[in-house]
């Protein structure tokens, strides 16, 4: 039988639109609606990791951003997914796969520079442990 664990969490923001906030390092004050609207109010992360057999690992990730109307960038959900084999007790040869729901997201638009997306990616890794 495999032995695997998984874990989730989630996230509500809440900031008062009366208040102000200080910027970083001490810049200007900034109204609480734009850094309301910069950050998203719910964000949902789970993780399950799976231990195949005694030398397959399996590594599902899924998260959730709602959306960001003070950059104009709307809510997401992805996945992430890694498989990796232990050759060996010293190597390990791995396949992970980043934001695989669709080929980009979109987590910034505002102005100056226009929308910011995050590409798809896969690679793998060969590791070597002492």
């Amino acid at each position: 039988m495999a032995a695997g664990e998984f874990l989730a969490a989630a996230g509500y923001l809440f900031i008062s639109k009366h208040e102000s906030v200080q910027g970083a390092r001490n810049g200007p004050r900034r109204n609480a609606a734009s850094v309301v609207g910069s950050s998203p109010r719910h964000e949902t992360t789970g993780q399950s990791s799976l231990d195949i057999s005694r030398k397959l690992r399996l590594d599902l990730i899924y998260r959730y951003v709602s959306v960001l109307p003070a950059v104009t960038a709307p809510a997401y959900s992805t996945g992430d997914a890694r498989a990796a084999w232990r050759v060996n007790s010293h190597v390990e040869f791995s396949v992970a796969g980043r934001n695989l729901f669709r080929p980009n997201q979109v987590e910034y638009a505002a102005d100056p520079g226009g929308p910011v997306a995050i590409r798809r990616s896969v690679f793998a890794t060969l590791s070597w442990v002492k």
